[in-house]
């Protein structure tokens, strides 16, 4: 039981969620503003927004272990060891699926930027490392 606490807090860092607060926060005000009524799709679209976020941070933190180690960046759960590697993998896959997920009760065209968000939050720190690239690090926080 301790190990499964430990397990959600370290989750709990790994996620961020006062930014993922704070971005869910601006996907609820930017659909007020384009008149869009609270209704089930919306609801769908907040899911999609925090799991999508979260996941993003987890990818992160996953991929900046080594660099956050030496860096004595103490906030990063992996780096700190608080998570394991394969544990951050399971989290990261697990808000994938519920992103994932949110996206079937979208339109197409909906699910399809939804799926290119996915893609700019892997590849901001994994692959591409937009992050170490000034123009591309620009260019990803512009489209997300």
């Amino acid at each position: 039981m301790k190990e499964f606490a430990r397990f959600l807090e370290a989750g709990r860092k790994a996620i961020r969620f006062s930014s993922v607060l704070f971005f869910t926060s601006a996907t609820v005000a930017g659909a007020i503003l384009a008149g869009c009524l609270i209704d089930f799709g919306t609801v769908w679209l907040l899911v999609f927004s925090a799991s999508s976020t979260a996941f993003g941070f987890v990818v992160n933190d996953l991929c900046d272990a080594e660099l956050d180690r030496s860096g004595g960046v103490l906030r990063n759960p992996v780096s700190t060891e608080e998570l394991t590697p394969r544990r951050c993998i399971l989290l990261a896959l697990f808000l994938l699926v519920v992103s994932s997920a949110a996206l079937l009760f979208s339109s197409l065209c909906d699910e399809l930027l939804g799926l290119l968000v996915i893609c700019l939050y892997s590849t901001y720190s994994w692959l591409v490392r937009a992050k170490a690239r000034p123009i591309l690090d620009i260019a990803w926080h512009g489209v997300c």
